[in-house]
Order: structure tokens, then sequence, then C-alpha cells
């Protein structure tokens, strides 16, 4: 059983996360790359089985990668799944002439991504190959020169605070702050506004304001608590996130059972509300 190589040109530390954690579960070799240039290195020495591609890199974009790959004879014929969060009509003739596979838009859901890929190679789960108690996936981070193990989602939910032995207590995330610095372009001038807030409100702020999925918002709050800052970048503005205080920088595995519990604390209070608004439908008047 061969495990696919999939290559992922991505230059958003916070997008490699969310990519990581959808294939977390899979048997699968992951290699990241920030730009077109660094892509076509190790395209060179991994032979890819697929490759999924951003448009918007810095020091050589998607497309000029694209166009460098589809010259070489080996890649003529390699899968590219571009995903992008940017308007795929604006580069429709060009990406159509390089032959790529599907575009993806973000933010992407896990279940699609997985999907998609699963359509090109075959993609095992890692109980398949592994003990089901203690599944691991190998990939490569282009932060680090060594492979490291990342344990599956399946695993992961199954810990709880109670199961895990930070170095500093841990707070609920309504309890930790965090150093918010937000930047926008308007009229041609960059506006920047620095606050001060709970990561639980900033945590409820992208998932019921922005709209955006538990796995996406987990992504961001992983890479906050392993580097105690991480950069979010929007349509029309950015934000730059960092924590208050350094002692809670902490595991993966910590961070999403925090994560965990701030999700399921909001259903709680969210059910008790709707349960305390039936009850006063359903009583009879006095």
């Amino acid at each position: 059983m061969n495990i696919p190589k999939i290559l992922s040109l991505e230059d958003s530390p916070m997008v490699q996360s969310l990519i990581e954690n959808a294939f977390s579960s899979y048997d699968v070799e992951l290699h990241f790359a920030s730009n077109g240039e660094e892509g076509l290195h190790m395209a060179r020495k991994l032979v890819p089985d697929v490759i999924l591609l951003d448009l918007k890199m810095p020091v050589m974009d998607g497309v000029e990668f694209l166009e460098k790959l589809r010259a070489e004879r080996q890649f003529q014929a390699t899968p590219v799944l571009v995903v992008s969060a940017q308007n795929v009509a604006d580069y429709v003739i060009k990406l159509a002439r390089l032959r790529i596979s599907g575009f993806i838009l973000k933010p992407f859901d896990d279940a699609d991504l997985i999907a998609r890929v699963g359509k090109i190679v075959k993609l095992w789960p890692l109980s398949g190959r592994s003990s089901p108690s203690n599944p691991t996936a190998v990939l490569n981070s282009p932060h680090s020169s060594t492979s490291y193990e990342v344990k599956s989602a399946a695993s992961t939910a199954k810990l709880t605070l109670h199961d895990i032995q930070p170095k500093t207590q841990i707070k609920s995330a309504k309890e930790i702050l965090i150093h918010v610095t937000k930047s926008s372009f308007e009229d041609g001038e960059r506006h920047t506004n620095e606050d001060i807030m709970s990561l639980g409100d900033k945590i409820d702020d992208y998932i019921l304001k922005l709209g955006y999925s538990n796995a996406h918002v987990l992504g961001f709050v992983l890479e906050l608590f392993t580097k105690g800052k991480v950069r979010l970048d929007f349509r029309a503005f950015s934000e730059r996130l960092e924590l208050q205080n350094p002692a809670f920088i902490m595991s993966r595995t910590e961070a999403a059972s925090l994560f965990e519990e701030h999700i399921k604390a909001g259903q709680r209070s969210k059910g008790g509300a709707c349960a305390a608004e039936t009850q006063k439908i359903i009583l009879p008047p006095r």
C-alpha cells in the first residue's frame, strides 16, 4: 500500500495548520512550501501524487509556479487542486490552459478537501495501518527540518482538560487575554486599531459574526497557543493576535482541548437559554 505524497503550496501558517488538521486522520505524507520557488524545488525532490496550490504567494505566485511546473515533462500530468481565496474568474483561462484538477475556495470545509483529494489518490484512514487507539501521521513542515508526529483528530477528541498536564494551569478561553492589532486600508491609507480582549470573545466573533467553521477557527487557536501569536488575513482587513501572557503557550493537544471546552460551554449556554425561553412560552398564564 503506497502512502500518497501531498505537496501544499501555502504561505499562511494558519492555513497550513488547517490543512494539516484536515489530513491528520489519514495515512499521508504531507509537505508544505511557502512560495512557488520553494514549491518547485520540493516537487522535483518529492515527485508528489497531488499538489494543493494557493494562488497568492510571495516570491513566486501560484500561476507562475504552475506554468513552470507544466513546462517540465515529469509534471505535465500531476494533479493540481487550487485552494485559494482569490476570485477564480480572474484566472480561469490560464488555469484551464494549465490543466488544474479543480478549485477549492477558502475558507474550505475539511470534508470537501478530503473528498476532492480522495478522488485523485486513495486515502487510507490511519486506523487501517496503525493502532486505532493511538493513530499518528508523519507530516513534514517548512518550519522544521525534521518530521514530527501529530495525533489524529479522533484521538485528540477523546482528551479532556483533565487528561493533560500543562506547564501553567489552563483557564477557560474567556479568561485568557489577547492583544489584537487590526489593520485595514481605506482611501489608500492604512488604519491600525489595537485592543485587548478575551480569546473566548474573539473565537465567538469569528464563528458567529464572520461565519467561520469550528475547524477553521481551531487552526488559528492552535497557531496562537503553540507560537504565542498569529496573523489572520481577510479580504478587507488583517488581524494580529498575541497572547498577553506567554506562560500560556502550550501543546496542540492542550490547545485543542481548551477550544473544545469553550465550544461545549457555548452550546450548553445556548441550550440553557433556549430551554428557559421555551419554558416561558408553555407555562399557562396566571
